[in-house]
């Protein structure tokens, strides 16, 4: 009789998400109306909205600099012809030219200024070419641009080199991409509900970015990576275990949601050594890998406000990882371009966000960490660390 009544209620509930997720698509398509993650970001500030990237001209040559400012300019205007902020709304980023400004300067007037507004969208990004000190500042609006949009970029605008990085296709599966869903709210809220944490306190007032360089002369691949992150990372942080948040883009239109994100949440417990981590976080990335499919679908098919809003209090870091393999280097702008950071402006609503970059051509890992916790020593990480630097505090 229970086994009946057990069957008949998952059933049930089963039902009830196709039911939502039908009524969903219907008013998305026949209202146009926003979705969730897309309102969550549809604010027109600097701070938070906006990630931010540096990249330096190694060539100190004024007439080198501005002949590929002129090439980044060609090719960003054909690429941005097919996005969607172009097609839409008709607008288009912006690429200034700044003759007079270091990056620092440049930093702090995002703090008393706000970005351009159109009647229709945002402002999807500005390139600044600083002149005075050969950099390219990179402002990306996270309501129209994700990993994806990021990727092609740096990848196809500021490198020009070959592109390596296949994201994953969305496709929704009738009744398995339901179950899939179902078990993944059941974990959720098993998790949420048994399973207590202790989270990173986050700081309201202050946040700081710092930079640090690992070089490697071994075949590197994602989990060498995580590992070696979040090794450093408990080097410096005063709890003994942290929930991170494994971003992972998806290959899919922007019609049902523009940040096309999902992540697996996993817990991590301080260990011994990097090893440690690497098989750790392998065996539970793949073990809970439909979570990133999972959680992208809820966003983007579900009206879950109340949700979004408050996922940022459910995690400890978020972690965004990219790789350039540049065996094209010498053959396009790769050869004069150093990649130097990325992260987002302003405070942080997360205790530590960290976004990494692996240049496979240069046998480096750029990896930079905004820390908005206290319980995350990044003083003595800079004072400690090899090849770690300040980059900039709010």
């Amino acid at each position: 009789m229970l086994i009946k009544i057990f069957i008949k209620l998952n059933v049930i509930i089963l039902l009830i998400l196709i039911i939502v997720r039908s009524f969903s698509y219907i008013y998305k398509i026949t209202d146009k109306n926003e979705n969730t993650m897309d309102i969550h970001f549809k604010k027109n500030s600097w701070e938070n909205n906006y990630m931010f990237a540096i990249c330096e001209f190694n060539k100190k040559d004024e007439i080198l600099f501005e002949e590929y400012i002129e090439r980044v300019k060609k090719r960003n205007n054909e690429w941005e012809k097919n996005m969607n902020w172009y097609i839409k709304y008709n607008v288009s980023g912006i690429i200034e030219i700044n003759n007079d400004n270091t990056f620092h300067e440049i930093m702090d007037l995002l703090k008393v200024t706000t970005p351009p507004k159109f009647d229709s969208t945002v402002l999807p990004f500005k390139i600044i070419f600083l002149k005075k000190e050969y950099k390219i500042i990179i402002l990306l609006n996270h309501y129209h641009c994700d990993g994806n949009i990021l990727h092609d970029i740096f990848i196809h605008n500021i490198f020009n080199t070959e592109k390596t990085i296949n994201f994953i296709k969305y496709k929704y599966y009738p009744i398995i991409s339901d179950l899939l869903l179902y078990r993944f709210l059941i974990k959720s809220l098993y998790i949420h509900t048994f399973k207590k944490h202790d989270f990173l306190t986050l700081d309201t007032e202050k946040s700081i970015i710092v930079r640090k360089d690992i070089s490697y002369n071994t075949k590197i691949d994602r989990w060498i990576v995580f590992s070696k992150i979040i090794n450093i990372l408990f080097k410096y942080l005063k709890k003994d275990s942290i929930k991170v948040a494994f971003t992972v883009g998806f290959d899919d239109n922007v019609f049902f949601c523009k940040n096309r994100i999902g992540v697996i949440l996993i817990t991590i417990p301080r260990m011994n050594s990097e090893e440690d981590y690497l098989n750790y976080i392998k065996k539970m990335i793949i073990k809970n890998k439909y979570d990133a499919i999972c959680s992208y679908d809820l966003f983007r098919n579900f009206p879950i406000s109340l949700f979004r809003k408050n996922m940022d209090k459910t995690v400890d870091v978020v972690l965004t990882s990219f790789k350039v393999i540049g065996k094209d280097k010498n053959d396009c702008d790769l050869k004069n371009i150093n990649y130097d950071l990325g992260s987002f402006i302003g405070i942080g609503r997360i205790p530590i966000y960290i976004c990494s970059m692996t240049l496979d051509y240069d046998k480096i890992i750029k990896i930079c960490i905004k820390s908005t916790t206290p319980d995350f020593d990044s003083d003595k990480m800079i004072k400690n660390e090899p090849s770690t630097i300040e980059i900039y505090k709010w």
